[in-house]
């Protein structure tokens, strides 16, 4: 019974880590970061979008999300990165919506840095690839929703098993 668990917790733990979709970090012509549904699930995107800025990955941040737009500009501030590379797309309250708004935005760019939660990357760059046809997407997850090592957690694999029923229910 302990082997048949043990063999159910690694296979658990490796799925949600190899469903990660992580990118080698490149420059872009802008770093795009996807609100969360509240602070928690959103400061490592903001911190992974200002890592970005400050190491001239790119020179403008799009903050994508009707939510929590006041506050991520705030803590994009606190990290170092001026109002004047801070763009807003608040229309969003979805994924699709946010790549879909985005595109209106961004109009004709050459490549995104896209930067979201880590179970969510997969999904999140299948949706902007949809909307932004020929553009590169670079996906650089900002190391999930608690911490790094959540995949070796249920609550990491149940983040993991929706974001999965999620990216086949909108395939």
């Amino acid at each position: 019974m302990i082997l048949v668990l043990l063999f159910l917790y690694l296979v658990a733990s490796l799925t949600s880590f190899l469903w990660i979709k992580r990118d080698k970090e490149s420059c872009a012509s802008v770093i795009v970061v996807l609100s969360g549904v509240n602070k928690l699930h959103t400061i490592n995107r903001i911190k992974k979008a200002a890592e970005l800025f400050n190491k001239n990955y790119a020179k403008t941040i799009l903050i994508s999300g009707k939510y929590l737009v006041d506050w991520m500009v705030s803590e994009l501030n606190k990290l170092g990165v001026p109002n004047d590379r801070i763009r807003v797309q608040n229309k969003s309250t979805n994924t699709f919506e946010d790549a879909a708004h985005s595109f209106e935005f961004l109009g004709k760019i050459e490549s995104i840095l896209l930067v979201t939660a880590s179970a969510h990357q997969r999904r999140a760059s299948r949706e902007f690839k949809r909307i932004f046809e020929n553009i590169k997407i670079i996906n650089t997850p900002s190391n999930d929703y608690v911490h790094i090592f959540s995949f070796f957690l249920p609550t990491g694999w149940l983040i993991t098993l929706s974001e999965m029923v999620k990216f086949l229910r909108y395939a």
